[in-house]
């Protein structure tokens, strides 16, 4: 049964042992761009475990493409938050710190932590947006994908691709018929198309797959009342019968934890709560895009700059269902 119907069923020990020794590693653009959301430890962190199998990962060129497209607006984004916090930050100033007629009235201890908070927000904003004209991030991904990016398609093999994925998504075939609300069509193609060539260079190669992704829509993950359980088990059966290798699918924080137990990779604490942090903002954020209430608040967690500088400031200055579900975050199973 487990050999017939593989594609419900979490992988053996032996089976994850072997995948982690044998497979291609592959990145799609959301874990990508999510690394301008981290903070420096943890973006250093994830890019060294990716260094790491560098000699072992692809990328599909639709992917690559993705990254590079979105890379600019993601930057300013970023900066835009920092903008906002700044703003929220002297507006809390102005109404309850500057004005001296009532309370609250903060000791000397307290307002040098106000103000550590405010000059790190500077500092991490020129960090940013230093980023749009010398992107050191960007410059490690290149290095680590360096030679290891699919051939772009012909416009003949485009144009396709794109009768095929238009079929898959009238007939809510993953991946990517979510997108067609928010990206319409073309846009909502790439999905289709970047798993097409994934396929393609597993078949190359002839070797398992392991991709790591942030997409947290329904037609990569089998999603069940906003619980996330597996990978869409379609996807699995189609990986295993065009290539006759295994595919497993990883969220950016589940990927780290298997890399710390099948690699012996140190991974951070900290690093994994943070990257555990945005994704979880990021999964409410879609659950709200898809007009479901989330359990609780929704906050993207790379938005959080005001909190993320007041935890600096403390910190540094001292002032102020167990089986399918694991595939997810790793030997972790977790609520999302």
């Amino acid at each position: 049964m487990r050999t017939a119907l593989h594609q419900f069923f979490r992988p053996t020990e032996a089976e994850f042992e072997a995948l982690w020794r044998d497979a291609l590693f592959s990145f799609d653009a959301s874990a990508l761009l999510n690394l301008y959301g981290y903070s420096e430890a943890t973006k250093d962190g994830f890019l060294g475990v990716m260094d790491a199998y560098k000699p072992r990962v692809v990328l599909p060129f639709q992917f690559a493409l993705e990254y590079s497209r979105n890379r600019a607006s993601t930057i300013v984004k970023q900066v835009n938050q920092y903008n906002a916090a700044e703003a929220d930050l002297s507006a809390f100033a102005r109404k309850y710190i500057e004005t001296k007629r009532s309370h609250p009235y903060l000791s000397k201890t307290a307002m040098e932590g106000f103000a550590a908070i405010g000059d790190d927000l500077v500092r991490s904003k020129k960090q940013m947006e230093s980023l749009i004209g010398n992107d050191q991030i960007a410059d490690r991904v290149l290095d680590i994908f360096d030679g290891r990016i699919g051939a772009p398609p012909t416009e003949q093999e485009l144009n396709a691709l794109h009768v095929v994925a238009q079929s898959r998504i009238d007939n809510e075939i993953p991946p990517g018929y979510c997108d067609l609300k928010k990206k319409g069509v073309p846009g909502a193609f790439g999905d289709y198309i970047a798993w097409s060539q994934l396929i393609g260079l597993a078949k190359s190669k002839q070797k398992p797959i392991i991709l790591v992704i942030d997409d947290s829509k329904e037609d990569w993950w089998y999603i069940e009342k906003d619980r996330t359980i597996a990978s869409r088990p379609e996807l699995v059966a189609e990986f295993l019968s065009e290539v006759g290798e295994k595919i497993w699918i990883y969220s950016s924080d589940g990927f780290l934890r298997a890399a710390e137990k099948y690699s012996k990779i140190p991974i951070d604490g900290k690093t994994l709560d943070e990257v555990s942090e945005r994704l979880e903002g990021q999964r409410k954020d879609e659950i709200m895009f898809r007009g479901k209430p989330a359990q609780d608040s929704v906050r993207d967690a790379g938005s959080s700059t005001l909190g993320s500088a007041m935890k600096r400031a403390k910190e540094e200055g001292g002032r102020f269902d167990e089986g399918l579900e694991a595939q997810v975050d790793g030997d972790k199973p977790e609520e999302k």
